[in-house]
């Protein structure tokens, strides 16, 4: 936790941001996320007139089913809260994102469907959060899985796809080396792109 600010400062804009992973009965995988903004304040908005303190300035919801490859299904994006009803087409090109993987070039890609006016830049933001809780739902649950019947670490002979993609897990960190010894650098696959 930070230490208090030594600062004397007046509250301005609240974002709160939920991300939560769901395993479906089918077999694959939902994430669900939410962008919500605030003002501290009161102000006159361009079209919506007065804005109350604490009312939401934008409000942004996105559901993206994936395979256990991490492969985009399925995506559909709410911009309930908006500052214009032009933002309304904001999350059409989401739909680019369709067959897209969320292991390899995922930010590359939501750049490329919804960078600078071709989408909404805050659903854009959101989008980009999906890798890592895709794979921390997917992975504690697979590794549990591989426990309960008896698989180790030392048994893996191909890297798991996190060996790489952090500082801890950094081909050679001293995690890796204490857990995955097999996969030290130099025998480890790049981290992925996110």
């Amino acid at each position: 936790m930070l230490p208090p600010s030594t600062k004397s400062r007046a509250p301005n804009h609240l974002r709160t941001v939920t991300v939560e992973g769901f395993e479906c009965e089918d077999g694959t995988i939902e994430l669900e996320l939410q962008l919500v903004d605030q003002k501290r304040f009161g102000f006159v908005d361009r079209e919506r007139g007065m804005h109350e303190s604490g009312a939401p300035v934008h409000g942004i919801n996105a559901r993206i089913s994936i395979n256990r490859d991490l492969e985009v299904l399925n995506i559909e994006t709410d911009l309930e809260f908006m500052p214009f009803t032009y933002c309304q087409g904001g999350g059409a090109n989401a739909k680019e994102l369709i067959g897209k993987s969320l292991d390899r070039g995922w930010r590359r890609s939501v750049r490329e469907a919804m960078g600078s006016t071709h989408g909404c830049t805050h659903l854009a933001e959101l989008l980009c959060l999906a890798p890592t809780v895709a794979f921390q739902t997917t992975a504690i649950g697979l590794a549990a899985a591989d426990r309960a019947i008896g698989a180790d670490d030392a048994g893996h002979t191909e890297p798991p796809f996190f060996i790489g993609g952090c500082y801890s897990w950094a081909p050679d960190s001293p995690v890796t080396e204490k857990y995955f010894p097999q996969f030290r650098a130099g025998d480890a696959k790049d981290g992925n792109d996110q």
